[in-house]
């Protein structure tokens, strides 16, 4: 069982790109010669001597002088460039974690990977060598190499490299990745249990009158006093999503364009209207407040010519929903593996995916969410979430610390 270490003890190099509360269960380093070994140094060290032969006069008469001189101009530089691009990604200078959220590889002080659990679900773990890796490079069309695929200074296979017992460490890697998927089970039972049962409208209690039971952390809209109930050790995230045209120099280029700002951890008084709650790999939900009303209809939904075509099976459709002050409606449909989530990659096994639109107390709001077709735990946790909805009184009472939020009514 992997357990966290101690942060005086942590790679320096992995500190700086620690998110808040991240914890690192495992770390290491590729071994001596991983990058910079003796085929690239005989390599580099050969076309610089190749170069210097040429420039003494090697080639004879088959070459003519200026020939000469720019072949050995080439060799030498091709050769100081490779060993210099060695020495630069040398294994001493790398730094590898498994955390409690993602894989990490570091070279100097550049985050090179970031891998998420759900990312390693969809590409896998293999062997080559001495080197665990999840995927082989495609080619790079950006200036920065955080990313799952793209090339970057490791090399053709983007994983741990120069590890003395591959076997071991992707058995570690494989056993990480499942207990988070049974940790997340875990905590949705606890959750599910912890809430109270729905009750009638008029039995209801407002939201900040209510105490929250131990492992409930409940998030608020402050503008609209949307409130929703989650599982505390669940990642919460928070966006503001816009969309309306693209102009330059005031000529509207796109009628309809959508941007969202980086997505962050959920803080009391955040400004967001774009909410994402993160439980296991593959599984969470997502959800979206707008001041508009909402645009999607029943029939609009059940009329999805998509849906045959891409496999999706529509498991249940709810005509008439009603959540707190909410109305609205909604669906449940079972996903392949392959399909796509908005922008994510394709799916790595079968998912129940939710879909729920609602309007009341002045806005409208869209929830999504999704766990793997075997994780009913997490999709009675969702069902538990999105019953939660409320709007609070804003005028009777400020919201509560984050501190409170976490509280038990006991410890109250």
């Amino acid at each position: 069982m992997l357990t966290p270490i101690p942060r005086d003890r942590i790679d320096p190099r992995l500190l700086a790109h620690l998110e808040p509360g991240e914890q690192v269960l495992w770390q290491g380093q590729p071994r001596q010669g991983s990058f910079f070994g003796p085929g690239v140094v005989a390599t580099g060290v050969g076309l610089v001597m190749a170069g210097i032969l040429l420039a003494f006069g090697l080639g004879g008469h088959v070459l003519t002088s200026d020939l000469r001189r720019l072949w050995a101009v080439l060799g030498v530089l091709a050769g100081l460039i490779i060993l210099a691009r060695g020495w630069s990604r040398r294994a001493g200078l790398w730094s590898y974690a498994v955390t409690d959220r993602r894989l990490l590889s570091v070279l100097g002080r550049r985050l090179i990977r970031s891998v998420t659990p759900s990312q390693l679900d969809r590409m896998g773990l293999k062997i080559h060598g001495n080197t665990v890796y999840w995927a082989k490079t495609k080619r790079n069309t950006s200036t920065t190499f955080n990313d799952t695929r793209m090339s970057g200074p490791d090399g053709r296979f983007i994983g741990f490299h120069g590890q003395e017992d591959p076997e071991a460490i992707k058995t570690m890697i494989e056993a990480w990745r499942l207990a988070m998927s049974e940790r997340a089970a875990g905590e949705a039972k606890s959750f599910v249990r912890a809430m109270p049962t729905p009750a009638r409208p008029e039995e209801e209690i407002a939201p900040e009158a209510q105490s929250l039971p131990e492992g409930v952390r409940r998030i608020v809209h402050p503008p609209t006093g949307l409130t929703i109930d989650v599982p505390s050790t669940w990642e919460v995230l928070v966006s503001n999503h816009t969309e309306g045209p693209l102009k330059l120099f005031g000529v509207t280029l796109l009628p309809s364009f959508i941007r969202e700002t980086k997505a962050i951890p959920y803080t009391q008084g955040a400004e967001w209207n774009r909410l994402q709650v993160r439980a296991a790999p593959e599984a969470g939900i997502s959800l979206s407040l707008s001041e508009e009303p909402l645009a999607v209809t029943t029939d609009i939904v059940r009329n999805d010519p998509w849906t045959g075509l891409t496999g999706i099976r529509i498991l249940r459709f709810d005509d008439n929903l009603d959540i707190g002050p909410f109305t609205g409606f909604g669906t449940i449909r079972a996903l392949p593996a392959g399909a796509r989530i908005r922008s994510n990659e394709a799916l790595s096994a079968p998912v129940i995916h939710r879909q729920i639109w609602l309007q009341g107390a002045g806005f409208s709001v869209e929830i999504q969410g999704s766990a793997l077709e075997d994780q009913a735990d997490i999709q009675y946790a969702i069902e538990a979430m999105i019953a939660s909805l409320r709007v609070s009184d804003r005028s009777r009472q400020p919201d509560p610390s984050p501190d409170e939020l976490m509280l038990s009514p006991a410890e109250r």
